[in-house]
């Protein structure tokens, strides 16, 4: 029988394989997109964005992309980590809208100007299935949430929807259904 400390250990060391193994994965993945430019979105922050976009680094579509390609190699391939119940299939229109805008005008729409945002499955949003994290409940709603509105209108792009623990959303099915 093991002792806490060295189940501890073997749990630690389990968790610390398992994220290189999922590390090499996605990694593997990543070079094997051909015609996808590599953008490395590991912790990017909205100024660095911002300053890629300026400088031609890369568009809003390449991206929008790179985060649609690490959300399948992650959720959808490799560890399914079944996290993100739909992906906006506008999401690659309105980042074209804003590489247009940024090319016309030379100026961000807004502080959010082109950043990927992926919403809980709570927020109603009116170009993306709704369901409240209930499939009972799935709709494609005529109008954003408030928060949707205002993200779209600070320039971010709605690239998807999270799931919802069943417990989390047990009391907003019942008021939305």
């Amino acid at each position: 029988m093991l002792s806490i400390k060295q189940a501890t250990l073997a749990s630690k060391n389990f968790l610390e394989l398992t994220f290189i193994s999922i590390r090499r994965v996605t990694d593997h993945l990543f070079r094997r997109q051909p015609a996808a430019k590599m953008i490395a979105i590991d912790e990017l922050t909205i100024d660095q964005v911002h300053d890629a976009f300026k400088s031609g680094a890369y568009t809003c579509r390449e991206l929008v992309g790179a985060y649609i390609a690490r959300i399948k190699a992650l959720d959808q391939q490799g560890p399914c980590l079944n996290a993100i119940t739909v992906i906006s299939s506008s999401c690659l229109d309105e980042a074209n809208a804003l590489d247009e805008h940024l090319k016309e005008h030379g100026s961000f729409i807004g502080p959010l100007h082109g950043v990927p945002v992926i919403v809980k499955d709570q927020c109603d949003t009116k170009d993306v299935p709704t369901a409240y994290g209930n499939i009972c409940c799935v709709h494609t709603p005529t109008k954003d949430a408030t928060l949707v509105k205002k993200l779209r209108d600070a320039g971010a792009v709605i690239l998807a929807k999270s799931t919802m623990p069943g417990n989390g959303s047990e009391h907003h099915v019942m008021a939305f259904c």
